[in-house]
Parts: structure tokens; sequence; C-alpha cells
């Protein structure tokens, strides 16, 4: 029985539950709270999440099986809540700078765009990881039929990003998706400078825009010089502590790109994604993985065949849209 919700809610989730999130999903979460004006924060888990959502069997089913991954889950939970109840998606490692504008929570759709072009299939214009808008609208309710659609009859991602994909479809074959798609206005600033400057200990918390996107998963320096790190700062801005004593070391991050490499090659050798996706998909997501932070033009060549390929692959999903 799905709860009923009277007010614009900021939704995030983290399945095992806020009380076992590592520090900087916690500082996160308080950050929300902190910055949220009227609106309340609710935290998603496994274990309520279904008060607020039900998804078919099928995908349940998945998702219990490990067919579907618990973050391409989340991505289908944060559709179907914004079409059901409208509010505001923040992944639970969006870092909240100041109070959230109620403009916000007045858009038929709002997400960060920024100008800053890249070959992702969004080109920066959207980010699924913050997403805003009223219920039922049609930007929501398209993705949330197509990603059913998809893992109805799929057992694998054809791309991480599908949901992305479904975007770029929406947008570019409903005019009224288009057009509340031109009216967000550009971000002010850079969601992702912040994590990269976690190590140092020149920037304040308040240096940032009012979102950034950050990375629990990276090991960042504790201390630096006897100095506050920019980490550091967060943590204690939001009275949580971090006693892992985790130091950061780049030849983490060397082994974190062997061991991706590797994890791409045996995708691309694959008989089973060879058969059904075909050797072109293959091929050029290889070397799109193999390329993505380069930004020279053989990368925008690569990852441009590669996304027509996907595209084209999910066009048997989107029918009329």
């Amino acid at each position: 029985m799905k709860k009923e919700i009277t007010q614009s809610v900021i939704w995030t989730m983290w399945w095992q539950g806020e009380s076992n999130a590592p520090p900087t999903v916690k500082a996160c979460i308080h950050s929300m709270r902190k910055n949220s004006g009227n609106h309340p924060v609710i935290v998603l888990d496994q274990s309520n999440y279904k008060k607020y959502v039900a998804l078919p069997q099928y995908i349940e089913k998945k998702r219990e099986k490990g067919v579907i991954s618990l973050t391409h889950f989340s991505d289908i939970i944060r559709i179907n809540l914004l079409n059901a109840y409208g509010g505001l998606w923040l992944d639970s490692t969006i870092y909240v700078n100041r109070q959230i504008s109620e403009e916000v929570f007045e858009k038929n759709f709002y997400t960060v765009k920024m100008n800053m072009p890249n070959k992702g299939v969004s080109n920066n214009q959207w980010c699924g990881f913050l997403l805003g808008g009223t219920a039922h609208n049609v930007i929501f309710e398209k993705q949330a039929e197509l990603l059913c659609r998809y893992w109805k009859n799929e057992d694998e991602l054809v791309d991480y990003l599908l949901i992305d994909y479904f975007f770029y479809i929406i947008f570019n074959e409903i005019k009224q998706a288009n057009r509340e798609l031109d009216e967000v206005t550009e971000y002010a600033g850079n969601v992702l400078k912040m994590q990269e400057k976690m190590a140092e200990t020149t920037y304040e918390v308040s240096d940032f825009p009012i979102f950034s996107k950050l990375n629990w998963k990276s090991s960042v320096e504790l201390s630096n010089n006897r100095k506050l790190t920019l980490y550091q700062k967060i943590l204690l801005d939001s009275g949580i502590v971090d006693d892992s004593q985790e130091v950061y070391c780049k030849d983490k991050k060397y082994k974190r790109k062997i061991k991706s490499a590797l994890r791409h090659f045996r995708k691309f050798i694959d008989k089973k994604r060879i058969k059904k996706y075909g050797f072109g998909i293959q091929f050029y997501g290889l070397a799109n993985d193999l390329l993505r932070t380069s930004n020279g033009k053989c990368a925008y060549f690569f990852a441009k065949q590669y996304q027509n390929l996907v595209l084209k692959y999910l066009g048997r999903y989107c029918g009329a849209l």
C-alpha cells in the first residue's frame, strides 16, 4: 500500500539503511536535512521502499536474483517515485551546500544542466543522480514505462547508463519533454568539483555550488600536514566521525584502473553479448570504455558510434512514444 504524500519531498536512498551508511553518505544526508527548508527528507532503504512504490514482480524477482544490481534498481525506484509523487531525487552522495530554493520544487522538470560538453549521451544536459519535477510528468511517465518494457525482456544491461539513453530518446521524440528540458537553466558551477578537491586544505565547504556529487568509494586523505582537508571540514560540519584512518593511495587508483580494463575486456569477448548485441556494440563499447577519460577526437568518434548502436538497439522498446 503506497503512502499518501501531500507535499514536495526530497527523496534519497541507502539500501542498507542510513545508520549503516559510510561517513560521506551520512554527511550528504545530513546536508539535505539541514538545507531542505520545509520539505521532508525521506531516506529509502530495503525495509521501507515498498511503502512508497510498487514495482512489477518481474523486476523485484530479477533484483533478488542479482540480475538487476542495486545501483540500477535505485534508477527504477527514483523514476517511479517521481512519476507517482514528484519532488526532488538526490543520490545519497549529493552534498547540499545551502538551502534549496523553492523554485526547484515548483518546476515541472528539474535537473543539473552544465555548459561542459562531454562524450556521454546526456552531453551534460541532464544528470540521473539529481532529478525533480511534478508527478505524472511525461518525462518520468515515459521513462518508467521504458524501464519496465526493458527489464521485462532483458536480463542484463546493454549499457550502464540505461536511463540516460532512454532520457535521450524521450527528449528527442516528445516535444513537451524537450520543451521542459530547454526550460531548465544552466547550473551555476561544476557539480563534480568538490569531489576533486576533497584531499586539499585550501578550500572551504562554502566555496562550492549548492549541489555537489561526491563519491563514497574514493579513498580520501584524512589529514594533510596537520591541516584540515575539505573532506574533514565536511564531516565536522555534519558532526560525523570517520574512524577508518584510510589514506589516499595512488597505487589503489591504478589497481582499480587495471581491474576496470580487465572487466571491460571480458565483457568485450563475451560470446553471448556478441550474439545478442552484435560485434559493433561490443567493439565500440570497449573502445569507448578504454577512452572514457580522454577528450580527443578519436574518443569522441568511438563514443558517438557506440551511442548510435545502443540507441538503435533500444529502439525496439520505444515504439511510438
